[in-house]
């Protein structure tokens, strides 16, 4: 059963492009997002000299106050921005190492399957199988219902298509 699941190896291939493309798509995001969060800390830091150019200027001990408690509370903003700036843009893993195996697996299950592993066998069951096989004992398993990403590969896979006959489908008309 697992056999069948095998896309063709062409099918793999458009699989990982689209998948490096969705990768570099997230990465351009992350790219955007970090020069806004920049944005964010460099206005903050102009919140932050304005203030202190107020509390140079106050007499009054209350207002004084006030303005020191805004300014503390703006560079605990900036240092939250700054931390997310430092996690943010840069992937944690590159993509080939982040996606080399699940992508091997994609391509051919069966390879994890014959380790012959009880536990790697149970792994790909979960991973290929939306829910459990049932079995008849008069025609074995039955249809499968198989995970998101087998769906699609199976849904683009060519050898299932076929044109449609000369005489097309409709009924000879008299």
């Amino acid at each position: 059963m697992l056999h069948q699941l095998k896309p063709a190896r062409a099918l793999a291939k458009v699989a990982a492009a689209m998948f490096k493309d969705i990768w570099d798509h997230r990465a351009a995001q992350a790219g955007a997002l970090a020069k806004s969060v920049g944005d964010q800390i460099s206005d903050t830091e102009k919140k932050i000299n304005d203030l202190i150019e107020l509390v140079v200027n106050a007499s009054h001990p209350r207002v004084v106050a006030a303005y020191e408690k805004k300014i503390e509370s703006l560079e605990m903003k900036k240092l939250t921005l700054a931390e997310k700036q430092r996690n943010v843009g840069q992937p944690v893993y590159p993509f080939s190492q982040m996606f080399e195996l699940s992508m091997k697996f994609l391509a051919n299950p069966c390879i994890l399957w014959d380790s012959g592993r009880l536990e790697l066998q149970r792994i790909v069951l979960k991973l290929v199988f939306s829910e459990e096989l049932s079995y008849c004992k008069k025609s074995g398993f039955r249809t499968p219902k198989t995970t998101l990403p087998f769906k699609v590969l199976g849904d683009f896979d060519s050898r299932k298509c076929e044109m449609v006959p000369p005489e097309r489908l409709e009924l000879p008309t008299l």
